[in-house]
């Protein structure tokens, strides 16, 4: 009978992989055949073992519908709207198979030869190399087709850095010489402020001048909506040439963010939707992922199966590949007469924080850790849990212990840092050499946490580690300065259609920065239902339902930076005035709610996964 269930579970498993050739996913046919075999022939192998062990003889033809029934389920579940009812095939199979199986001989060598192909091709499969999901290529950019006669303009340089907080620039100073050289001939301040704590919402201002609230994008679960006008839609119908250069899957071209670029190269991250097809496969068409979980069958077998090529391990200095991109398109976009419009974005410094040669060792040493956090990997999930763990825990002498250790990695992302500085050299050395006047943006979308207000990582409050980012333009028409209060991310588009010769849009709320003189104004962050408006040097945290605000929390940020004396009881008057103003603005951005609706779990199971997240909850 042993033989009999292999044979059944083998030949449709075969069958059920052969079929997969023609799948969207069909490209990781060997995966693909690996999970499907494995899972398949290790069941029936299970069966098997039982029937022998119980000793109770069945006929070959019996055990090879069993198998065919085994390997049947999952196949048949696909095409059913809930997998589990997939099993009915069962019985049916076991049928089906039996018939078949008392038509074939019951004895002699015939049923260990039908067993024997599926384990030979599981065993070549096993043995062939992965295959490469990391090879797709930066789209090319298209033949220039601008306006005859249109308006000189300098160009555009936008370089957005993830998770790179405003005072450790600043405290790193003359060690990052090419973004203090770009400060020294720019408009800058010692921080900007971002309208959240999240990448998605963040870079949705930042690209087309929204404010947390008018564009509707809540968190990075939320789907940027097609009514969002994007800076580079407008550029591209006025005769510009645009590219962008991404390497956070959160700003994929399907997510919106490719609107308005000629070429959009987000390859680093592509490979994500590939991890994504085959995830739904084990999950869904597979013994495996029927048995298993999604953790364990996307978050334990994908990187044995799909491993990065040695050149990609880890996120280590992924930031060379991202220039490397950007200075493709340079090389192009300087020999056209057009101006143009670049995007790069930059993922490092985002945890987990690894600094590549030649920064890494420059300020950090593990020695620094406590004793009880310098084995094992540095800054990676485990670590990085169990301190949020720790700090929020009871015991004050453990929370005093994880806030020392969460301190000791800042020099392990200062490295990180300098080596975003080089990164930012080589494109600007680029640009410099091309003689072109070029306008130069240089911030991010929020900042992080190292144990401040027992907090750790992102994503996770509107303290000023997170919502003060770095800041500076620099070019033709821009004056070197240094603002006395901080630009906010909604005035770069407003400041780019003033470079462009773009009417201004009455829409939007943001400052020109590029004048000499612009108003002071409230600036509002917005993290889900928590809100923070900043007047002067008050600043309210507040959580809001619908119009109605329950204010926590009162700062005054200039005497008192680190939020570390609320003020909420003894400045009455000043609570309610910026309640009443944090309620006007809420009643005035419900008819700009743009957002499309949440993104699609699986979609963001893998985009944290690619970003080394395990739990969903931080990014």
């Amino acid at each position: 009978m042993k033989w009999g269930i292999l044979a059944g579970a083998g030949l449709f498993g075969l069958l059920d992989s052969a079929l997969r050739l023609g799948l969207p996913d069909g490209g990781l046919w060997r995966e693909s055949a690996i999970v499907v075999l494995a899972g398949d022939l290790g069941l029936a192998l299970l069966l098997g073992l039982a029937a022998w062990l119980g000793k109770r003889p069945r006929s070959p033809g019996g055990g090879f519908g069993l198998g065919l029934g085994i390997a049947a389920a999952p196949f048949l579940g696909s095409f059913l709207p809930m997998e589990p009812l997939g099993l009915i095939a069962l019985p049916a199979g076991a049928l089906l198979g039996s018939l078949l199986g008392r038509a074939l001989p019951g004895r002699g060598a015939l049923w260990p030869l039908l067993a024997a192909p599926a384990p030979a091709v599981l065993l070549v499969a096993v043995l062939l190399p992965s295959t490469d999901i990391y090879s797709d290529q930066a789209p090319p950019l298209p033949n220039a087709s601008g306006p005859v006669g249109m308006a000189p303009a300098p160009d555009v340089l936008l370089v957005s850095v993830d998770t790179l907080r405003a005072d450790r620039v600043m405290a790193l100073g003359e060690q990052l010489p090419h973004l203090s050289a770009l400060r020294a001939r720019g408009t800058w301040a010692e921080y900007g402020l971002s309208s959240t704590n999240q990448t998605v919402p963040a870079h949705v201002t930042l690209l087309s001048g929204l404010g947390a609230l008018e564009h509707g994008v809540r968190h990075n679960h939320d789907v940027m909506g097609a009514g969002v006008p994007m800076i580079a839609e407008e550029l591209q119908a006025a005769g510009w040439n645009t590219a962008g250069v991404i390497s956070n899957g959160l700003l994929r071209g399907v997510m919106g963010f490719g609107r308005g670029f000629d070429a959009f190269d987000d390859s680093e991250v592509a490979s994500t939707g590939r991890k994504l097809a085959f995830r739904r496969v084990v999950n869904k068409d597979t013994w495996v992922g029927w048995v298993f979980s999604s953790g364990v069958g996307f978050g334990e077998l994908v990187p044995w199966l799909l491993p990065r090529p040695e050149a990609r391990e880890g996120p280590s200095g992924a930031g060379r590949r991202t220039t490397a991109s950007a200075l493709r398109y340079l090389d192009e976009l300087v020999e056209r007469p057009e101006p143009y419009f670049l995007f790069v974005h930059y993922l490092d410094p985002h945890h987990p924080y690894r600094p590549p040669e030649p920064t890494a060792g420059m300020f950090f040493d593990r020695e620094d850790l406590p004793p009880e956090y310098r084995e094992g990997p540095l800054a990676d999930n485990k670590m990085m849990f169990r301190l949020r763990a720790e700090l929020e825990g009871d015991d004050p002498a453990v929370r005093q212990r994880a806030l020392e250790a969460s301190q000791a990695l800042i020099p392990l992302y200062d490295e990180e840092i300098v080596f975003m500085d080089q990164q930012l050299g080589e494109l600007l050395t680029r640009v410099e050499t091309s003689g072109r006047p070029t306008v130069v943006i240089f911030t991010s979308d929020h900042g992080e946490h190292f144990g401040e207000h027992g907090l750790l990582l992102h994503s996770c409050s509107l303290y000023e580690e997170l919502v003060r980012v770095p800041f500076v333009i620099a070019g033709p028409g821009i004056p070197a300065r240094q603002l006395d209060t901080p630009p906010h991310l909604e005035d770069v588009v407003p400041t780019l259609r003033t470079i462009a010769g773009l009417e201004p849009d009455p829409g939007l709320r943001g400052r020109d920065l590029s004048v000499a003189h612009f108003p002071e104004r409230p600036h509002l962050e917005r993290y889900q239902r928590w809100i923070s408006l900043r007047e002067g040097r008050w600043k309210l945290i507040a959580q809001f339902s619908g119009e109605e605000i329950e204010a926590r929390e009162l700062y005054d940020v200039v005497a008192d930076p680190l939020e570390q004396a609320n003020r909420l009881d003894e400045e009455a008057e000043v609570v309610a005035l910026l309640v009443e103003r944090a309620q006007a603005e809420l009643a005035a951005a419900e008819t700009l709610d743009r957002g499309s609706g949440a993104i699609d779990p699986d979609v963001q199971a893998a985009l944290l996964e690619e970003l080394g997240y395990v739990d969903g909850d931080h990014e």
